[in-house]
């Protein structure tokens, strides 16, 4: 960890407009009227009005607007717990690089501290450092005591792969009126400023190339110190969040900055129009490799791949006609053979998808033999299984994989290659197959909130008659979340899920012909209900005599369905229990 002091900044530099030189402003909320803008933002948590977060909650009741231009994130306690919140962007706006900022006033108060932050999926991915996804901590503020405030990168996941560096940085009264927090994220680095003032400069990790989204938030913890000290409530002050991006007048879409590219990749680049293009040049590692008055068609990498993996720099450089010269470089890998996989987000691939493969070999040396094979990776295991070929011959792959034939995960896809002059060439890509969105249904028991219990079913529509169970969990195989009916006739639970595609039910009982008990059912938004067929399997027997069943059921191909029904129809009151332990709703995305 890193300490440094810096000077506080001058008012003139904390109240800059939104105009920045050289930037275009992309996003922006001076959290002007009486309430969020969910357009731009999603309340914390998301799907929920209260969930445990660190050592307290995300309440969405935290975050209000007080109606003279601020966002307000307040903490405070009730009922013996303590309660934050936040927002984010998520599916909203995001963007790779570009400069973030925010202007707050930070609470003092020990146990809690105010963060605004950029986030991906790809932070949890494993294997390129940060460039497929990093946590930017723009600023943290744990220190009120101590006049700092912390910057962090995070990537690789946070279990056993987790990789982090920070900077502590001291300024006298930065917890005093408001201040303005950011970070420019450029291709080569992040650097971070407090009030206009550079606080620390790095590139660890490599740099994220995945676009982020925005969360500011507070969150109770001890790092902050102890939270029963606090004078609550509390608040964290925003008047403004601002997001820019930089006014290149080339952009280079293609190689990426820093990807492995095959040897036939396209090189793809744009000229802004307000610039009057008289000659373009593009250079491959010093090496002219095109000439012209325009933007050319048609281009690709043009030197000889001589290792199996070499690194390449392409500069374009553009003369306008004043006899201004604009110039955009990027550094990229090519690979003697490359997989092309057409990624939907990152690395996850849905539905059918064309897998190609390149290869750039000295001349002279052909393909004799190629084998492209899908293995499973199982946990705990780099690749589990001989897999499944998708394709072998002589020449190399290209398949359309309809990847809804195999379960949602992570895959490895491994291209073999043998040369006719002996040699022998793998490459593989790290995939996830992700065709499913899926809808859990645990059956908890009620969520305690200021006295009152917080329903946490996630069911649109259920009929009288349903409680509770959390008794005796040993029984049912340490669930002690259940649902259960009382009385006779038929007990109904609807959920939806957007194209529903299959239902997957756990439930306790004591004999397996009480199952018959269940119909299942599924309808499109407004039409009829239709009947499903559910297959009955046995898991075990719990030494108290209840039965663990699965019940699984798919909804047919030509069915449209959004919504999903369970009915439970004990006729007599000698009908044995049963008692629901956990829904699984499968929807194609």
């Amino acid at each position: 960890m890193l300490l440094m002091a810096v000077a506080a900044g001058s008012m003139a530099q904390a109240e800059q407009g939104a105009h920045k030189e050289g930037w275009v402003l992309v996003f922006e909320d001076d959290f002007d009227g009486d309430s969020l803008d969910q357009t731009k933002w999603n309340l914390l948590p998301i799907g929920a009005p209260v969930a445990p977060r660190k050592d307290g909650y995300w309440a969405h009741e935290a975050v209000f607007l007080d109606g003279e231009g601020h966002l307000v994130i307040r903490t405070f306690e009730g009922d013996g717990a303590y309660y934050t919140g936040g927002v984010n962007t998520l599916g909203k706006f995001e963007q790779a690089y570009g400069y973030y900022e925010i202007r707050a006033q930070l609470p003092k108060e020990p146990g809690f501290w105010a963060a605004f932050w950029l986030m991906t999926d790809g932070v949890h991915r494993v294997g390129d450092q940060g460039r497929d996804g990093t946590e930017i901590d723009i600023f943290e503020s744990p220190y009120a005591s101590a006049d700092t405030i912390h910057h962090a990168l995070h990537w690789d996941g946070y279990g056993e792969s987790h990789r982090s560096v920070g900077r502590d940085v001291h300024i006298p009264g930065i917890y005093d009126g408001f201040h303005v927090f950011a970070v420019e994220w450029n291709e080569e680095e992040y650097i971070f400023y407090v009030d206009g003032v550079e606080t620390w400069r790095t590139s660890a990790g490599g740099v994220s190339r995945v676009p982020s989204f925005l969360k500011v938030t507070a969150e109770v913890g001890t790092w902050a110190g102890d939270i029963r000290q606090a004078r609550l409530p509390a608040d964290f002050i925003v008047d403004y969040v601002r997001v820019y991006a930089r006014d290149h007048k080339i952009e280079i879409d293609a190689p990426p900055r820093d990807a492995v590219v095959a040897a036939d990749a396209p090189v793809r680049f744009r000229i802004a129009p307000d610039v009057a293009v008289k000659e373009v040049r593009v250079v491959q590692n010093g090496t002219e490799i095109y000439r012209g008055a325009a933007v050319p068609d048609e281009l690709t990498p043009a030197l000889p791949v001589q290792d199996a993996e070499e690194e390449h720099r392409l500069t374009v450089t553009v003369l306008d006609a004043e006899g201004r010269e604009h110039e955009r470089s990027v550094r990229f890998r090519v690979q003697q053979l490359k997989l092309d996989i057409p990624f939907a987000v990152g690395s996850r691939v849905r539905e059918v998808i064309d897998v190609r493969a390149a290869a750039g070999f000295a001349a002279g040396e052909q393909i004799s033999e190629a084998r492209l094979v899908l293995r499973p990776v199982q946990p705990g295991e780099e690749t589990g299984g001989a897999g499944t070929v998708l394709y072998e011959g002589a020449g190399l792959p290209a398949v359309s994989w309809d990847t809804r034939t195999f379960a949602d995960g992570a895959y490895d896809l491994v291209l073999l290659v043998r040369t006719d002059k002996g040699r022998t060439l793998e490459v593989q890509e790290r995939i996830l197959v992700d065709n499913w969105e899926v809808l859990e249904e645990p059956f908890n028991a009620p969520i305690a909130f200021f006295g009152m219990q917080v329903d946490s079913l996630l069911a649109v529509e259920r009929s009288p008659g349903w409680h509770h169970v959390t008794e005796r969990p040993a029984a049912f195989f340490g669930d002690d979340g259940r649902l259960a009916a009382q009385g006779l006739g038929d007990h109904v639970l609807v959920w939806r899920l957007p194209r529903l595609r299959s239902f997957e039910l756990e439930v306790y009982v004591h004999d397996e012909a009480d199952a018959e008990l269940l119909r299942f059912a599924a309808a499109a938004e407004g039409g009829e209900w239709r009947e499903l067929t559910g297959r009955v399997s046995v898991e075990e027997r719990s030494p108290e005599g209840w039965l663990r069943l699965r019940i699984y059921g798919t909804v047919p191909d030509a069915w449209e369905a959004d919504l999903f029904r369970l009915t439970y129809a004990p006729q007599e009151e000698a009908n044995a229990p049963l008692q629901l332990g956990r829904l699984l709703l499968r929807g194609q995305k």
